[in-house]
């Protein structure tokens, strides 16, 4: 079976979206699945041909890419393939300036070809928002959604560790989070000297955080999301799964975890005065932090890799041909 994975391939600074494309080809090749990258940056230009015809070519079983890709794919002549498609908002929503809505053009599309190509949307949020944003694509479209949570590569377990050289790490993009940065991240960099932090200035790759143990390799990892994300259980991040699989300690404050983790593998908090304290409180306590990272890490592995939720959608795909 061949797999095509679309997305923009050099758009380095969006270390989840790199994450979350490289977790999927590695558990596809995994299984022995056909799995090719293809990039829309070169499939959506007027000048550059080969992309498309390369695609074409390649005739794969299954498409996973963005909804707002969909006008790109000469999925005309893809008759045969199914398509999963990351789903953006079906309902408009002004909680967040990053929240997209599914364009007219591209819904007309999924509707032309739902006949002859079977479409599936995926969804990273909660149950509330699928059912009050993303309920269209079913109600109007006739096409089916399933929440795919983020999760993480079961290849990059690493144990974690009692001595760490960094008591702080910080990644992410800060500007959406500003306020939350400002509030939280920035005093904590004030106060404590041994700390890492990479972010849209200065960046990191997948790859070399997994190379440079990162996550392992500081006490704590501070897991901010956005204000949106939290009032509203928009999303867990990557970073939920990916940290701790590869042996971080990590600070969450976004309450939906807690519907997939018990207080005994994840500590969640907003306030800064508590995160300070678990600061302070875990630099001295390695016995307990490794053990929670030890209970979340088998809570991951079980239930929240790439080849659980790949398992997912092959197994509906397999069960509506």
């Amino acid at each position: 079976m061949k797999i095509a994975y679309i997305h923009n391939i050099n758009f380095k600074k969006n270390i989840a979206g790199t994450s979350v494309a490289l977790g999927f080809e590695k558990a596809f090749k995994r299984q022995l699945f056909d799995f090719k990258f293809f990039d829309i940056v070169k499939i959506s230009s007027i000048f550059l041909k080969n992309e498309s015809n390369n695609l074409i070519t390649y005739s794969p079983d299954i498409i996973f890419t963005s909804t707002n890709y969909l006008q790109y794919i000469p999925i005309d002549k893809l008759k045969k393939c199914k398509v999963v498609l990351w789903g953006e908002f079906f309902k408009n929503c002004n909680y967040e300036n990053q929240i997209s809505t599914i364009s007219d053009k591209n819904k007309k599309i999924i509707n032309k070809f739902s006949d002859k190509n079977q479409f599936l949307i995926w969804s990273q949020h909660s149950d509330y928002i699928n059912d009050v944003f993303f309920r269209g694509y079913k109600t109007e479209l006739g096409v089916d959604v399933m929440q795919i949570l983020h999760c993480a590569d079961k290849d990059d377990y690493i144990e974690p560790i009692k001595k760490c050289e960094f008591d702080f790490l910080w990644i992410g993009q800060s500007k959406h989070r500003e306020k939350l940065y400002n509030e939280i991240i920035k005093p904590i960099k004030k106060t404590n000297k041994k700390l890492l932090e990479y972010n849209e200035i200065n960046p990191i790759r997948p790859e070399d955080i997994i190379k440079n143990k990162v996550y392992r390799n500081s006490i704590i990892s501070l897991n901010v999301h956005t204000e949106a994300q939290l009032k509203h259980k928009i999303l867990l991040n990557e970073r939920v799964f990916s940290s701790s699989l590869q042996g971080g300690f990590q600070i969450c404050d976004n309450i939906l975890a807690r519907e997939y983790f018990k207080e005994n593998e994840l500590i969640i908090s907003t306030k800064f005065s508590e995160i300070i304290e678990y600061l302070n409180f875990f630099k001295k306590e390695d016995d307990l932090r490794i053990q929670m990272i030890n209970n979340i890490q088998k809570n991951i592995l079980e239930n929240h890799t790439y080849d659980n939720r790949i398992k997912k959608i092959l197994l509906y795909l397999s069960d509506k041909t």
